[in-house]
């Protein structure tokens, strides 16, 4: 029988080691292991969640519907005067009598506008086809009035109130929360009203 030499068992001790390591490493790279996740994909997640809850919130409150982008918007209230061509309100739906459709284009956090309440407020006032019949900047100050009062029309009543300070709404009005069967000035008779208000204040 021959006897295995003290210098064979250290090579067979060393090339069992390195099988073994191969093998060891072979597998790992055939069955990596999975990655951790990483905080900022995680982050960035939560963010676009958030995103989404945001978008959610500022779709048209009866209707679910988003009437007018922030661009449009914007050029609105700039004092831009719309065409048919170029209205950004063409998209609206048509508020059913009685009833007035609430847009909240930016979530005010401040003091929240009550009934009995003065409000200060800055508006643009537009027709269905884009045409700017009124806003505050043209009488050179922001408008105040008693909340609930009906010292304005009644679509404003209903409209304000559970806005706070610093948000920005959009009114759609119907012809019987705003100035009915009566023409007034620039405003043909049974015509649909559009303000966007932001409440400067509430005291």
């Amino acid at each position: 029988m021959h006897k295995i030499t003290k210098n064979q068992w250290i090579g067979i001790v060393v090339a069992v080691a390195v099988v073994a390591l191969f093998v060891t490493g072979f597998s790992s790279y055939l069955f990596p292991a999975s990655a951790p996740a990483d905080a900022s994909t995680d982050a960035l997640s939560a963010a676009a969640a958030a995103d989404g809850a945001a978008v959610a919130s500022t779709t048209d409150q009866t209707t679910g519907t988003a009437p007018a982008t922030a661009a449009t918007v914007a050029a609105t209230a700039a004092g831009a005067s719309a065409s048919n061509s170029a209205n950004p309100y063409a998209s609206l739906p048509t508020p059913t009598a009685g009833q007035v459709l609430i847009h909240d284009l930016v979530v005010g956090t401040g003091t929240e506008a009550v009934a009995g309440k003065t409000v200060t407020v800055d508006y643009v006032g537009s027709l269905q086809n884009g045409t700017t019949f009124d806003t505050s900047a043209s009488h050179g100050q922001p408008f105040s009035f008693t909340l609930g009062a009906g010292s304005v029309i009644k679509g404003w009543d209903d409209g304000v109130v559970g806005m706070k300070v610093g948000g920005v709404r959009l009114l759609v009005i119907p012809p019987d929360l705003g100035y009915g069967a009566q023409a007034n000035g620039p405003i043909p008779a049974n015509s649909v009203l559009i303000f966007q208000v932001r409440l400067d204040s509430v005291q």
